[in-house]
């Protein structure tokens, strides 16, 4: 009699990774814009100290002005515009899929996600899992099931991973070592904010000022979340530009200090409008005629703060004194 012993096929462990302890992006943790928290965790896990404020600079983002009304989400042109300026400053360290639009090829998605666990380094991803308009952290894949896994955005910490097909709208992953030649990228931050201001900031601001005074109601909830956005951008490029001027005595570092100050104020100018974005008093100020023309008179005079910061850091390029009372500071 032939004996012949039973083949059985086991699972291939190496067409899955996971990387453990990957935290999630999280709700309020200060960290309003889900793209650069997502792609701080994932820099953080490929062992990449560049934080929050920092992409926040790098990207455009802190100087971006949300538009109300309207969605003031970033659009996928700013998310793409954000992401070159992000790889631009890290030399060219990241590959994103899908900037010409559409879905990211799944194929050529997985084959990059896979790339980059090995490395052990975190993708980032757009349009995946349980929360697709936000930005995801992709830990780990599963060649055989054809799935990804990782975290979206959470309200809370947890343990487990969210396991979805490799379906995304953006992804972006680390591909070369991170190198930052800060002089050269602090100029492109400088450029991008003021001439950000001279072509949207000061439009928005002013649709939003003229939406407010014509209210007849609260606005609706967008109009909040407007409010987190630039709360959340003023007080990323306050940070950020007070880091690099401090210690900095050259006439350049006492102008962006100069701007970190203003910023500073209008951060505070948006603390002080009646409460928090969402909460019940800054809801019930806005559902009064009282409330809503002192907070468009608000906005007008942080309207003209962003105008201060925007000539700061204009001169912060080429003026060869610090700023001074002939300025009119």
């Amino acid at each position: 009699m032939d004996v012949k012993r039973l083949v059985v096929s086991e699972p291939d462990d190496a067409r899955r990774r996971l990387m453990p302890g990957v935290p999630a992006p999280l709700i309020g943790l200060a960290r309003s814009h889900s793209l650069c928290q997502a792609l701080e965790i994932a820099l953080a896990q490929a062992g990449v100290g560049v934080d929050y404020d920092g992409l926040m600079a790098f990207s455009g983002l802190a100087l971006r002005t949300p538009e109300w009304p309207g969605d003031p989400e970033p659009s996928r042109e700013d998310y793409a515009t954000a992401l070159e300026a992000v790889d631009d400053a890290l030399g060219g360290a990241l590959r994103v899929q899908g900037l010409g639009g559409g879905a990211v090829d799944a194929s050529e998605a997985m084959e990059a996600v896979v790339a980059a666990i090995d490395a052990k380094r975190p993708a980032v991803a757009f349009g995946w899992g349980s929360v697709k308009d936000e930005w995801s952290v992709i830990a780990g894949y599963d060649e055989n099931a054809g799935t990804v896994v990782g975290h979206c955005r959470l309200s809370e910490p947890r343990d487990g991973y969210e396991s979805w097909p490799a379906a995304f709208d953006m992804l972006v992953t680390i591909e070369a070592e991170v190198r930052i030649d800060i002089e050269r990228t602090l100029v492109g931050v400088i450029r991008q904010g003021h001439l950000g201001w001279d072509e949207t900031g000061r439009v928005r601001y002013r649709r939003w000022i003229e939406a407010v005074r014509e209210a007849t109601e609260c606005p609706e909830m967008a109009h909040e979340r407007a409010v987190q956005l630039l709360y959340d951008s003023r007080s990323a490029a306050a940070l950020f530009f007070e880091g690099v001027a401090e210690g900095d005595d050259s006439v350049c570092g006492a102008w962006l200090d100069h701007a970190a100050g203003l910023l500073a104020e209008l951060v505070e100018m948006i603390e002080g409008r009646g409460g928090p974005p969402f909460s019940d008093a800054a809801l019930a100020s806005l559902a009064e005629d009282d409330g809503r023309a002192r907070w468009a008179q608000r906005l007008e005079r942080m309207a003209g703060i962003e105008d201060d910061v925007a000539r700061a850091l204009r001169r912060s390029l080429t003026a060869e004194y610090p700023p001074g009372d002939e300025d009119g500071f």
